[in-house]
């Protein structure tokens, strides 16, 4: 850490003492990994000004105390003036590993621990134009290891019990670290929601074989079938669908969007074709509906 410190130009301030690292996890419910804890017993924050980028005090920690309330348990490490932080996971499988936190978009598995993570901004320099840390786990080609996929796995089985927000950033995780040997599981999670069908779809994307391919092409036909006897039902009961895309049915007047993704998890009830074209009905009449199935 001193090496980082001498490194990196860091500002680092004084340390947290034992008092005090007893206090934060007393008042937070974390229990910090050790990487974390030797941090913070070297120093109580720092920053880095040429990188924009600060590892906060514990006494700025505490003021995301949101996210420490759920089974990943994070610990909001860096602020990089963009309110999207570096987190470390203090609870389950993923403990001691960093996620990025994003806001306008999916958060991220980044690093396998903080570790890696200072090691990232080791291997920046104040001369580079654009310094940005590089996520160890985005290499190309993608490398997992079987300590990863049990991880991933462990994480995913977590998830699954999981009923807050951050189930979702549970599961895009832990599909993260699994290989094309795993694709069972990716089907799995097809099988929860639309959602997490979406969230499967996009990390299977990432791995670059032919089986993942394969599983995203069958769904894509799959869903493509699906639709389309969908509009058939809907144009026989004399509704006017105006298009019919890979996700969407359009109808009119309204114009009116079916979210066939949403519409695909009804797709094993005896009366499914009924029960959206009556749907339709009142959505194009105005009447209220529940808001799954439009977008």
């Amino acid at each position: 850490m001193e090496q980082f410190l001498q490194m990196s130009g860091a500002m680092a301030f004084p340390p947290a003492g034992a008092t005090e690292l007893a206090e934060f996890e007393r008042s937070s419910g974390l229990s910090l990994p050790d990487e974390l804890r030797e941090l913070y017993s070297t120093c109580n924050g720092l920053e880095i000004e040429y990188l924009g980028l600060r590892f906060l005090p514990l006494h700025e920690v505490m003021e995301y105390a949101h996210f420490f309330q759920n089974a990943l348990g994070l610990f909001p490490l860096t602020d990089e003036n963009d309110s999207d932080p570096y987190a470390v996971c203090c609870r389950g499988p993923l403990q001691g590993w960093v996620v990025h936190v994003r806001h306008d978009g999916d958060s991220s598995l980044d690093f396998r621990n903080v570790g890696a993570f200072v090691k990232a901004i080791e291997n920046l320099s104040p001369d580079d134009d654009y310094p940005k840390i590089r996520a160890e786990l985005v290499e190309r080609p993608r490398v997992r290891s079987e300590a990863d996929v049990a991880v991933g796995l462990a994480t995913l089985q977590m998830a699954r019990k999981m009923e807050d927000d951050f189930a979702g950033w549970a599961i895009r995780f832990g599909l993260s670290l699994l290989t094309e040997n795993e694709l069972p599981e990716f089907v799995r999670i097809f099988d929860m929601n639309w959602m997490t069908r979406r969230t499967s779809l996009e990390e299977l994307a990432k791995i670059p074989h032919p089986s993942a391919a394969k599983t995203i092409a069958d769904y894509r036909e799959e869903i493509s079938e699906f639709s389309h006897t969908a509009a058939r039902a809907l144009k026989a009961a004399s509704l006017d669908v105006s298009a019919v895309g890979a996700n969407t049915i359009t109808l009119q007047p309204g114009p009116v969007h079916l979210n066939m993704e949403a519409w695909y998890d009804r797709r094993g009830s005896d009366d499914f074709l009924k029960t959206i074209v009556e749907y339709a009905r009142n959505a194009i009449a105005g009447k209220p509906r529940p808001s799954e199935g439009v977008k």
